[in-house]
């Protein structure tokens, strides 16, 4: 996106203070290429508010489906029932995350363009992982039970 966009993108990090992304665009749109460009699109936006309430609804069954139980509950086949109807693209993508809004947050980002999962934590992932085999891992690194920074070194292994 940031290619696309002849943005740049800058990391700051510091061990045990914390990581900033810094991302810049250009404004308007004279950079872009005018096959690019698209001019007065009309929206339809029932369609969007539609959409909108359609991906709330599904971020909640989704939470109550999988991150609500225990480890011990879930089977992988029934989870995998009941997530079939997600898989819209070929491409995973296992979100884990501690905070509920962050994972929620990501969730309604990426769900129309691939086929997310989460988890609440290192462990959490690690086992979803024997069953859902994403393509990508998009983690938090501070989070309880497991941290991300072990969980990646388990990945490895």
């Amino acid at each position: 996106m940031v290619k696309l966009h002849h943005g740049t993108i800058t990391v700051h990090s510091i061990e045990g203070e914390g990581t900033s992304f810094i991302i810049q665009f250009p404004l308007g749109k004279k950079h872009l290429p005018p096959q690019q460009v698209k001019e007065n699109l009309l929206v339809d936006t029932s369609d969007k508010i539609k959409n909108l309430f359609e991906k709330e609804s599904l971020d909640i069954l989704l939470q109550n489906v999988i991150i609500d139980k225990s480890d011990d509950e879930k089977e992988p086949e029934t989870i995998t029932k009941k997530l079939e109807f997600l898989d819209n693209t070929a491409s995973k993508i296992l979100i884990v995350d501690d905070n509920a809004d962050m994972r929620g947050y990501l969730y309604r980002i990426l769900s129309p363009y691939f086929n997310v999962s989460v988890a609440v934590n290192g462990k959490d992932a690690l086992k979803k992982m024997h069953y859902i085999l994403p393509d990508l891992v998009l983690s938090d690194i501070m989070m309880p039970v497991m941290d991300g920074k072990k969980m990646l070194n388990k990945i490895k292994e």
